[in-house]
């Protein structure tokens, strides 16, 4: 009896690993994310709530992000899938709340930072909507949202203000700034940026920003000391 209750209880043990080594592996592979038993999932209810979205089930999505917010409530990706589900269900005052909180609890989380970019931006507010750029800037997102976004944010004068004024702050992201955002808009808004920003006080990286010279310098078939960003080799460089 007693070795029969022990290789139960192996045998649970054993069951309860595999379906959280599963749930693990679906975190970087979602296509496991179906395999989880159901009871354990917690990284895979993420990938289970996105597939709902994907397929536009509404009814499916609000369930599965219910289930993960009460199964992994503080990370922000969690709080912003709840937020996709109730805009998705035409609730989009508690969606825009929930994408609020999002963007309150992780910067990390580009499609929340894009989110609020472009909330900001709808409503005319140019400089907090630079504000999320500086974010996906810093963690070197690349997407098709943030070059757009760029582009219209970054051509109004309080954005390009607002991110001079971020550039010269203390987080060192700068050097990433400068490798995404000379793709992102035109030359003129890009130098116009970086000026503003040296003049603030700004301590840039090299590297990019001789790179970045010397492409302007190609484009516009002349040396790079020639280029408006001279002064700012002369400086950093």
């Amino acid at each position: 009896m007693k070795q029969a209750l022990w290789l139960t209880a192996l045998l649970l043990v054993a069951i309860v690993t595999a379906a959280m080594q599963l749930d693990r592996q679906s975190r970087y592979d979602p296509d496991w994310a179906n395999i989880v038993p159901e009871p354990a999932r917690y990284f895979a209810q993420a990938h289970v709530t996105v597939e709902a979205l994907e397929e536009g089930d509404t009814r499916a999505a609000l369930e599965a992000a219910e289930t993960l917010l009460e199964r992994r409530p503080v990370p922000a990706e969690t709080m912003r899938l709840y937020a996709q589900t109730q805009l998705q269900a035409e609730e989009t005052e508690t969606g825009l709340v929930a994408l609020q909180i999002a963007a309150q609890r992780g910067w990390r989380d580009p499609v929340t930072q894009e989110a609020m970019a472009q909330i900001a931006w709808s409503a005319g507010d140019a400089a907090a909507s630079a504000n999320r750029l500086a974010a996906l800037y810093a963690r070197e997102s690349d997407t098709e949202v943030l070059q757009t976004l760029a582009q219209q944010v970054l051509s109004d004068p309080a954005g390009r203000e607002q991110m001079a004024v971020l550039l010269a702050g203390p987080a060192r992201w700068e050097a990433r700034f400068i490798r995404q955002a000379r793709h992102h808009m035109s030359a003129e808004t890009f130098n116009a940026i970086l000026l503003n920003a040296d003049a603030k006080g700004a301590d840039f990286t090299c590297g990019p920003l001789r790179d970045a010279a010397r492409r302007q310098a190609r484009n516009r078939k002349v040396e790079v000391d020639k280029t408006p960003l001279a002064p700012l080799l002369e400086r950093h460089c």
